[in-house]
């Protein structure tokens, strides 16, 4: 009989099926009321104590194998619920995954800014679907998450939650299937990377950013118009304008502005704002002023002067 990884060892492990196994690196051992994943370098690694009402695993923080047994905890729909027993174990338990969802582990802060900027564009609905938080055993979607300094309160049908901005929550998001036509679109070329989006600066960066995309849209067809614009890949086209430059495709919606000097500072996929940073009102007024001088012009003189 071939000698069983560590990977599925553990699955066993994990679905109470691991028993008196082992392999060169960990074993399994039933003691009292519990059942222990032991590594022969290093101790205990987990331990399910048996007859809970609801399914779960004591993980050991310190253990080498934390990164492997997390990741097959969350295959299995275990997930962590950051309460800590002697200071040494991470609590799992079992929670059914909704069909669609995938699970999340990460800072409040990443939470947020996820919840932030997919869900701004259909914020009129009162209840998304497309996050969810684990709360008293059950997912519940965020109504809203208000910010203070270094907290967070996010409300949902069960509640508000307090939380701080590095404290570790579990949530879900909706799968995205993308068409097959939009997997098939080359990737647009690659702009300068953006700042994170925090708290702080994303009320006034939204604002102008939303006010800047109409205009730049506009700008934009009026520059077809003129044949002002370049297609550099199949379906994905370049304008430079005063000291901007703007990459549209229309297929997926997708719009970036970049700034010869700032690089990019406003991101879009239709209506939704993805990205905003270096933002200044002065950005609004300069996108007006070339609308109106793009307004101004007319294809068959433009074309005469060239």
């Amino acid at each position: 009989m071939s000698c069983l990884d560590d990977a599925s060892l553990i699955h066993k492990f994990i679905l109470g099926e691991g028993e008196l196994l082992s392999n060169p690196h960990l074993r399994v051992e039933s003691a009292f009321d519990m059942v222990q994943l032991i590594a022969k370098k290093g101790g205990v690694v987990a331990v399910i104590k048996q007859n809970c009402e609801i399914a779960s695993v004591l993980v050991n923080l310190s253990s080498p194998y934390l990164r492997l047994i997390h990741s097959v905890l969350l295959k299995h729909s275990f997930v962590p619920l950051g309460q800590l027993e002697n200071k040494v174990f991470l609590k799992y338990e079992y929670h059914e995954i909704p069909a669609g969802y995938q699970i999340n582990y990460t800072s409040t802060k990443t939470l947020w800014s996820k919840w932030y900027t997919q869900t701004y564009r259909s914020r009129k609905q009162a209840i998304e679907l497309d996050i969810l938080v684990l709360i008293r055993s059950a997912w519940y979607p965020i109504k809203n998450i208000s910010y203070t300094p270094g907290e967070f309160f996010i409300e949902t049908l069960a509640g508000e939650s307090h939380l701080h901005n590095e404290d570790r929550v579990v949530w879900l998001n909706k799968i995205q299937v993308k068409p097959l036509q939009e997997t098939l679109q080359p990737s647009p070329t690659q702009l300068p990377p953006s700042q994170e989006l925090t708290p702080e600066n994303v009320s006034t960066q939204l604002q102008l950013a939303l006010a800047i995309r109409p205009l730049a849209l506009q700008a934009f067809y009026k520059c077809v118009e003129l044949q002002l614009t370049q297609e550099v890949k199949l379906g994905y086209y370049i304008v430079k304008l005063s000291n901007y430059k703007l990459a549209y495709q229309p297929n997926s919606e997708s719009l970036f502005i970049a700034d010869t000097s700032r690089g990019v500072v406003a991101k879009y996929r239709g209506e939704q704002v993805e990205t905003a940073t270096n933002l200044e009102v002065q950005d609004v007024n300069s996108w007006q002023a070339i609308l109106v001088k793009l307004k101004s012009l007319d294809s068959q003189s433009l074309h005469l002067k060239n």
